[in-house]
């Protein structure tokens, strides 16, 4: 499992954090998106961000939480 936080200036958009789920993590995109919860929740303190974004990869998924 790989984690990626992008903090950018008011005037580029969002901060960003993209959690990598391999397919031996989870079954399903939905079980990924749990999995990347509750790391983000272990790695900030805080419930991960409602803003969402799944990309589905041949061995993983990207799970992108928007601040």
């Amino acid at each position: 499992m790989t984690t990626e936080h992008r903090h950018q200036d008011a005037a580029e958009g969002p901060d960003t954090t993209t959690i990598e789920v391999t397919r031996r993590q989870a079954k399903n995109d939905r079980a990924a998106v749990e999995l990347a919860r509750t790391v983000y929740l272990a790695m900030t303190g805080r419930p991960a961000p409602t803003a969402v974004e799944v990309v589905a990869r041949r061995d993983r998924w990207d799970v992108t939480f928007t601040d």
